[in-house]
């Protein structure tokens, strides 16, 4: 898995060269756990997603962004979504099925970021100094590795409006929608 883990973080290194440690993590969190944090509370997720979706500006080129690593999560983006798709129920409802689809468990969360630990440190990896990503992680797992925001370095240049979802839910749920739209 190390060498489909350093192509994801490289790939996304290429797409957002501003991304900051807390981005790395936040990357990883998310292909290792899914949407399910996100749907606690699902009245709140839907309004949010909403609101989300009617204030979003978003700079993305592509309907969706990969970051699976041992399945095939996507993040969907909320900007192009809008303007190609706009059906909020279905897109929650994608987001409901990936949430059951999906085995989040922290110690797999914990092992890849092991696995990242070590590319840093046998130099395959360098994009941070290992002792700032071995710091960080570290207070994190004090933490139970929580799920955390984007940088305000990546919310600036980025503008990050997505959800993450499994990308065969997607397709299947919007096949019809999707036969005029370039995806990738």
């Amino acid at each position: 898995m190390k060498s489909g883990l350093k192509n994801l973080i490289n790939s996304h290194f290429q797409l957002y060269p501003k991304m900051q440690i807390q981005d790395l993590y936040k990357l990883i969190y998310q292909s290792v756990m899914g949407p399910k944090h996100i749907l606690q509370n699902e009245e709140i997720a839907f309004y949010y997603l909403k609101n989300e979706m009617e204030n979003c500006i978003g700079n993305e080129k592509n309907l969706f962004v990969n970051i699976g690593l041992r399945n095939n999560l996507v993040r969907v983006n909320l900007n192009i979504f809008r303007k190609q798709i706009d059906d909020i129920e279905k897109l929650f409802s994608v987001m409901q099925k990936t949430a059951e689809n999906i085995q989040s468990e922290k110690i797999q969360l914990k092992i890849v970021l092991e696995e990242i630990k070590i590319l840093f440190k046998k130099n395959n990896l360098k994009l941070f100094q290992p002792s700032n990503w071995i710091s960080v992680i570290e207070k994190l797992e004090r933490k139970n590795f929580p799920h955390i925001s984007h940088s305000e370095v990546y919310k600036k240049n980025y503008f990050p409006s997505y959800r993450v979802i499994l990308k065969e839910i997607f397709l299947e749920k919007f096949n019809h929608e999707l036969q005029n739209i370039e995806t990738f």
